[in-house]
C-alpha cells in the first residue's frame, strides 16, 4: 500500500487541482468510473488515481445499505497499521458517501488490493481516534482540509477497515 517514490510533479500538480471546487465536482462524478474500469481491466493492480496523485487507492466491495446488493467504490485507502483507513469527505460534498451507509448498515466487506481480494469488518473512529486518523489523511493528501471546508456542514467520517483473519 505504500508509495515508496518520491512525489513526482505531476502527483503534487493533480492533488492541488482536484482540491479545487470546480475540478473536485468533475472528479466526483467521472474518476470513480474511470478508475473501475481500469481496475476491472488489470483485475485490481492498477488505477487511474494512483497514476495521476501517488495517492493509495483500493477497491472496496460493500452491500448496500437499502439494495443489498454488492456496491464497488475505488476509494483512498491510507494504512494505519493493521487498518486500512477511508475518509468519507465525498469531494467536500453535501452528504456522506454512500459506501459510507453502506459499511455502517453492512461492516462485513471485501477490499481489492495490489490484486488480492481480502474480507475485512469496518468500524468507525470518533474522538481522539478520529483526531488522529484525521491528521494522518492530511498528511497524505492535504486536499482533505478543502473538503473538510467545503462540507464543515457535516462531520466528515472515517471508517477503519480491519482484515479478516483467514
Amino acid at each position: 500500500m505504500s508509495n515508496h517514490h518520491r512525489p513526482r510533479f505531476w502527483h503534487r500538480a493533480i492533488k492541488y487541482i482536484a482540491s479545487k471546487r470546480l475540478s473536485s465536482w468533475v472528479l466526483a462524478r467521472v474518476l470513480y468510473r474511470l478508475d473501475n474500469i481500469m481496475m476491472r481491466t488489470t483485475r485490481g493492480r492498477r488505477n487511474l488515481t494512483t497514476l495521476l496523485t501517488g495517492l493509495p487507492v483500493i477497491t472496496l466491495v460493500t452491500t448496500g445499505a437499502s439494495s443489498g446488493q454488492p456496491r464497488t467504490s475505488p476509494l483512498v485507502g491510507i494504512s494505519m497499521g493493521e487498518e486500512i483507513m477511508l475518509v468519507g469527505s465525498n469531494f467536500g460534498g453535501a452528504n456522506n458517501p454512500g459506501w459510507y451507509y453502506n459499511l455502517v448498515a453492512h461492516p462485513e466487506a471485501f477490499i481489492i488490493m495490489d490484486g488480492s481480494r481480502k474480507g475485512c469488518t469496518a468500524r468507525q473512529a470518533h474522538g481522539e481516534e478520529w483526531e488522529r486518523c484525521w491528521q494522518t489523511a492530511v498528511d497524505v493528501y492535504a486536499g482533505y482540509q478543502a473538503y473538510r471546508r467545503r462540507a464543515s456542514h457535516r462531520h466528515i467520517p472515517i471508517m477503519l477497515l480491519k482484515p479478516n483473519e483467514d
